[in-house]
């Protein structure tokens, strides 16, 4: 077997990890295994907001409730799965930007900052990310 070598910032090659030189595309399998998680979470709000637009009050409730409570709550909860899903999607799409293009960039910022040390860069990086997600997650 041939070994993967990387050239350091002072001309020196190493060896890389397994991880890094084993081939295996882990962005791409991220990104797939993301969108079936969302496309699997849509269908079944969808199918959830079907039944939330029914306006027949169920006989398994009759007496319970009152049909015009049940025909409010109904409203709620769709416009509440509605808001889900729109939600759901535009987190698909702000974790993909967040991963191609904003960890790649923090990466390099926290080498300019501290150096290849892959201690102190990791430790800005995680820092450089949280101020990055803390405003996205506040809402």
């Amino acid at each position: 077997p041939v070994a993967i070598l990387a050239q350091g910032p002072s001309g020196t090659q190493r060896q890389l990890p397994k991880a890094m030189s084993d081939g295996v595309p882990y962005l791409e399998s991220f990104v797939v295994f993301s969108a079936a998680v969302t496309v699997w979470v849509l269908y079944l709000d969808v199918r959830q907001l079907r039944k939330n637009k029914e306006t027949i009050l169920p006989t398994e409730l009759k007496g319970i409730i009152d049909e015009e409570r049940f025909a409010k709550s109904q409203v709620y909860q769709a416009d509440k799965r509605v808001f889900s899903m729109f939600n759901s999607v535009l987190h698909f799409f702000v974790q993909l930007v967040e991963v191609i293009y904003v960890w790649p960039w923090a990466w390099k910022v926290a080498s300019d900052l501290v150096g290849n040390n892959e201690y102190y860069r990791s430790i800005v990086w995680v820092l450089i990310t949280h101020v990055i997600n803390y405003p996205i997650d506040i809402p």
